[in-house]
C-alpha cells in the first residue's frame, strides 16, 4: 500500500467530515493503493451521519480513544497505518484535486523521505480550485541537517508527505500534552531525514471556519 491518510476528529460537525471524506474518496489514486484512517478523539458529539455513510467502506479504518488530544489521536493513527507514505488531514480540511497522484509518484520514484507541498486558506464550504503553477517543479534533495540550517520549517504536520519508515525507525510520536503537538515532531522528523524535497504545487486546503 502506497499511502495512509490519517484524519483525527473531535466533535466535528457532519457537514465538514462529509466534505472531507467525499474529497479523499476521489483522489484519482487506485483504491487498493491507499487507506483512510479516522480517529475519534473521544467526541461528545460525534458525526454519526458521516460515519454511518462511510464506515462500511473497505478503505476506511475507524478508531476511537478517550479524549486525549490531537497528538494522541495522530499517534494512534500512525500505529495502525500500513502505507509507505503518511499524510495527515484535519477533518474540516480537504485536498485540491489532481495534485496528490503526481506528488506521491514523485516521492516513491525518487525515494523522498519528506516531500513538502503548499497550502492555501479557504473560507467556502464548496470545494475550491487552487491556482497551480504551469509546470510542476521540485527542489534538489537535501539532508535534514542542511535543510534545517537553511530553511524555515513550519510545524504544521499536514503540509508534508513523509515515509512511514522514517517515523517508525526512530519511534517518533507526537507530544500528547500542550497545544503545539506538531512542533517537536516536525523538527525531529526533518533532522533524521536524508532526502527532503519541496514542490511548488498547492495540495492542502486549510479551511477557516466562520467567526
Amino acid at each position: 500500500m502506497k499511502l495512509s491518510i490519517i484524519i483525527p476528529y473531535y466533535n466535528i460537525e457532519d457537514k465538514y467530515l462529509f466534505r472531507c471524506l467525499a474529497n479523499v474518496f476521489n483522489l484519482e489514486i487506485p483504491r487498493n493503493e491507499y487507506e483512510i484512517i479516522l480517529i475519534d478523539d473521544g467526541s461528545k458529539y460525534p458525526p454519526k451521519q458521516a460515519k454511518a455513510h462511510y464506515e462500511n467502506n473497505k478503505r476506511t479504518v475507524w478508531l476511537s480513544q478517550p479524549h486525549k488530544g490531537l497528538g494522541a489521536a495522530r499517534n494512534l493513527g500512525l500505529a495502525h497505518a500500513h502505507g509507505e507514505y503518511i499524510l495527515f488531514l484535519d477533518s474540516d480540511d480537504y485536498l485540491y484535486r489532481g495534485i496528490l497522484p503526481s506528488l506521491l509518484e514523485y516521492a516513491i520514484t525518487h525515494g523522498c523521505d519528506i516531500l513538502r507541498f503548499g497550502y492555501r486558506h479557504c473560507t467556502s464550504m464548496q470545494e475550491e480550485t487552487a491556482p497551480q503553477p504551469e509546470r510542476l517543479q521540485f527542489t534538489p534533495p537535501m539532508n535534514g541537517n542542511n535543510y534545517l540550517r537553511t530553511h524555515h520549517v513550519p510545524s504544521m504536520a499536514c503540509i508534508y508527505l513523509f515515509q512511514r519508515s522514517l517515523c517508525m525507525g526512530i519511534n517518533l510520536q507526537f507530544a500528547e500534552e500542550g497545544f503545539i503537538e506538531d512542533e517537536a515532531f516536525t523538527a525531529i522528523l526533518h533532522y533524521n531525514a536524508r532526502h527532503i524535497v519541496e514542490t511548488n504545487a498547492i495540495l492542502y486546503a486549510y479551511y477557516i471556519r466562520p467567526g
